[in-house]
């Protein structure tokens, strides 16, 4: 979502910069002044300097017709913090191209890329998705077609730290509610698959078990739920048998 507010600011300034092209370094001074004008820049700004006894932030861009690159480095002294950039070629076209790359800490605590093509068609056919969640780090991976990849890598723990921080209170609680639901749903298969194991119905399936077992396959049907081992002489037909034993 910020990503996608950044791109829309860029590409409408980027026909008012046309041909420029810089380099700026700006220091407390001035990224305390930044901070006193945007209160939504002034959380993460103000965090900086907290964290850094010499802030500096590198900002270097180049705006031609057909595209457009900005990149941004913060330093503390001449250690590096953080660093982005995000390049748009044929901007304010529906052929737009945007890539990005971002990383915190060298990439320990977070590294993100990818890019967006728009004149690509996103097709649900060919499409990949991963994530691993692992050790305290967290990694995930999409593809569609030709159309957009993104990679994203993080370190778990130093997220939530870092939001916490930046007082990213809608982030902590969904991601809060994210984290607890999937443990919840993991835990109810989990119970679910032990009493299946033991012979007893699964309470999550037992509505749908029962609509099944009262479709009669065989006159000899029963309907009634019975433990497997309880079972002496299956009433169904081979066809059925042979799909059960398999």
């Amino acid at each position: 979502m910020s990503i996608g507010k950044i791109m829309g600011k860029i590409v409408k300034m980027l026909p008012k910069t046309e041909g420029a092209a810089g380099k700026i370094t700006l220091g407390r001074t001035q990224l305390t002044q930044i901070a006193q004008q945007d209160q939504k820049a002034a959380r993460v700004i103000n965090k900086a300097l907290e964290k850094t006894t010499n802030p500096k932030l590198d900002i270097a861009y180049k705006a031609e017709s057909n595209y457009a690159i900005a990149g941004m480095r913060l330093r503390d002294g001449k250690k590096v913090v953080g660093q982005g950039a995000v390049s748009i070629t044929n901007p304010g076209s529906s052929q737009a191209v945007v890539k990005y790359r971002a990383s915190a800490d060298g990439g320990k605590t977070l590294q993100a890329n990818g890019f967006i093509d728009s004149g690509k068609v996103a097709d649900g056919k060919d499409m990949a998705v991963s994530l691993s969640r692992k050790g305290g780090k967290v990694k995930s991976d999409l593809e569609i077609g030709q159309a957009t990849r993104h990679h994203v890598e993080f370190d778990e723990q130093k997220a939530v730290d870092l939001a916490k921080e930046l007082d990213a209170q809608k982030f902590l609680e969904d991601y809060t509610k994210a984290t607890r639901s999937l443990q919840k749903n993991i835990d109810g298969a989990m119970v679910d698959i032990r009493k299946g194991l033991r012979g007893e119905t699964p309470k999550a399936t037992f509505a749908t078990s029962k609509k099944v077992m009262q479709a009669p396959l065989t006159k000899n049907c029963s309907g009634k739920f019975v433990k497997l081992a309880d079972i002496k002489n299956t009433p169904y037909p081979a066809k059925w048998e042979k799909i059960l034993n398999k």
